[in-house]
């Protein structure tokens, strides 16, 4: 393959953690708009149900590009442990310590403190740090499952797992941080092993149309089941959660698609470069989020929604782009092996 073609595909690569990242932040907006107690829409169910794709989007795409590494031998795999791990870890001490910071000054006692930073809950997001260091240690077994056989296992697994935190959750009525549900490895491993499928050059479907048809029936069936536990349960964590067995099955319809695709010059600057500044965004986007989620309520307290997210998706999208490139103009190394930006 030429190195033309090589870069064709990182760019749409790109692209896709443009995608999914402009997506966690929807999620989170959505979160931040609603308040308590006020019915929620099936418009709204709807919309979070749309995006749920992103952290498993993220977790494949994680998938796809070490499925060719050579772990050949120990030491070939702790040489890839030690270029991966500070690349996740030392970016996430510093922002882990940056929020700390905001945890003590509300009052928080420090060895609570403490023990969000060594447990990845400093921040909501931060599960997802936990999450990727797993993957990166378990790299040269997981590609051994990238088969229809490991595909399948691991499908059943998600599925047990799915199954497990329903009942916690409403049989037992115990709630759980995310760290335990959405940071342990087990519910995401299938798309993990289904990045690394494709990273081998496999497919799912092998027309588009069948599977865009896939992505319709699918989101159907998550929104109407997403809808019935809300009217149910009243919760909308939960009945938007990724961590269900409808979530899952939509988001790999849509990844399906997307890999699917890869091929067909879709072309988008806007979202290479936000894919390309996407960890970044990830860990500062909080910072602004519930910043400008005050401002917003204080002076346009009537603002819908949508148009809530639209502003807010806009703003903190400029304000994390203006941040990393700031801090690449004053010291890139620094930013971009420190900071993660």
């Amino acid at each position: 393959m030429n190195e033309k073609i090589n870069r064709s595909r990182v760019e749409y690569y790109d692209i896709l953690k443009g995608l999914a990242i402009v997506s966690v932040i929807a999620i989170h907006t959505i979160s931040f708009s609603i308040t308590k107690g006020v019915e929620v829409s099936s418009i709204i169910v709807f919309w979070r149900n749309l995006i749920c794709f992103a952290v498993p989007l993220f977790v494949t795409i994680s998938g796809f590009f070490i499925a060719n590494k050579s772990f050949s031998s120990k030491s070939s795999y702790v040489d890839y442990l030690k270029k991966q791990l500070p690349r996740v870890l030392i970016p996430y001490l510093f922002w882990a310590l940056f929020y700390s910071l905001f945890l003590f000054l509300r009052g928080i006692p420090v060895m609570s403190i403490l023990y969000k930073l060594v447990t990845f809950q400093t921040a909501v997001p931060f599960y997802f740090i936990a999450l990727i260091v797993q993957f990166y240690i378990l790299a040269p077994f997981v590609q051994k499952l990238a088969n229809k056989k490991g595909l399948f296992g691991t499908a059943v697994l998600s599925v047990l797992f799915c199954l497990i935190i329903y009942y916690i959750r409403y049989s037992l009525g115990i709630k759980l941080p995310i760290i335990l549900y959405s940071g342990t490895f087990f519910p995401y491993l299938f798309f993990f092993v289904l990045g690394v499928y494709f990273g081998k050059g496999k497919v799912i479907w092998k027309g588009r149309l069948s599977a865009m048809i896939f992505v319709f029936i699918s989101l159907a069936l998550l929104t109407s089941d997403s809808i019935m536990e809300y009217k149910t349960y009243r919760d909308l964590s939960a009945a938007a959660s990724t961590v269900r067995i409808t979530s899952f099955i939509y988001s790999f319809a849509v990844i399906s698609f997307l890999f699917n695709t890869q091929n067909a010059g879709f072309k988008n600057t806007a979202l290479n470069y936000i894919g390309i500044v996407s960890f970044g965004i990830y860990f500062t986007h909080i910072f602004f989020l519930t910043r400008l989620t005050g401002l917003l309520k204080i002076y346009l307290p009537s603002l819908g929604i949508f148009a809530f997210q639209a502003i807010m998706i806009v703003s903190i999208l400029l304000l994390c782009i203006l941040i990393s490139w700031l801090a690449k103009r004053i010291n890139r190394n620094i930013a971009v092996r420190y900071l993660g930006l």
